[in-house]
């Protein structure tokens, strides 16, 4: 059975192999466990205290021996409740804290210095920072790698940019037709295919002063911000340049 569902409640990988290995097995002591799933015993012992933490185990004694059970799993979705509560208080616990954090922030009055962003939340930060910023944004080699690495996250990305009424061009190279044609659809979107041998092997996003390079790879997604207005005029040119020679 997949563990990915699991993974997305809270679960680790091994904590969701042992839970699914005691609802396959039914009580079962350590090493019955440790057997069916193939995990260190000293990990089981682990996943196991931590899934009783979260009440998706107990256990009893059977004469010398210990038995551990899974809950029944209408816990899991008990378990993403408080999950989704804990966020929701979270989330109001920041936005009071915020203007005190505000007014604490600290930055660089050093524009020339780059941001590095690793992996996929760190990618989520530059478009969340796009849609802050809310000026058009125009990117260079686009990719349809894009939505596999950030899955869901792009769709969302694109109702907020459209209900915000922010404007992207894309230059697409020529044989991400596919995912092109999808965008054009979309409001304030224009998209083009830049003709061969035109193919980056890196996506550039520029927009208000900024300048982003991204690499789309799924073992570790990096992208890298320059906020600079020069550097951000010399790719706009760029850009402009090449979307005239492109076509629709």
């Amino acid at each position: 059975m997949n563990t990915y569902s699991l993974i997305k409640v809270g679960l680790t990988a091994q904590e969701a192999k042992v839970y699914l290995t005691l609802l396959y097995l039914g009580p079962s002591n350590a090493g019955k466990i440790t057997s069916k799933a193939g995990i260190h015993r000293r990990n089981v012992y682990d996943c196991i205290e931590r899934l009783i933490e979260k009440g998706l185990v107990s256990y009893y004694r059977q004469g010398k021996k210990r038995l551990f059970e899974a809950a029944h799993p209408n816990r899991l979705l008990q378990v993403l409740t408080e999950k989704e509560e804990r966020i929701k208080d979270s989330y109001s616990d920041i936005k009071a804290m915020l203007p005190e954090l505000i007014s604490n922030y600290r930055f660089s009055s050093f524009k020339h210095e780059a941001s590095v962003f690793r992996g996929r939340e760190g990618l989520k930060t530059i478009f969340e920072n796009i849609l802050e910023t809310g000026r058009e944004n125009l990117i260079l080699g686009a990719e349809s790698k894009a939505p596999k690495i950030l899955k869901h996250y792009l769709t969302k990305f694109h109702e907020r940019r459209v209900a915000k009424k922010i404007k992207e061009r894309f230059l697409f190279n020529s044989c991400e037709r596919g995912r092109g044609k999808k965008l054009s659809r979309m409001p304030y979107t224009k998209v083009r295919f830049m003709p061969a041998p035109y193919s980056p092997s890196a996506t550039i996003n520029v927009y208000d002063n900024k300048t982003v390079i991204i690499t789309w790879l799924e073992e570790e997604p990096l992208g890298i911000l320059i906020e600079n207005q020069h550097i951000a005029n010399g790719m706009k040119e760029y850009f402009e340049l090449i979307w005239k020679i492109s076509k629709a």
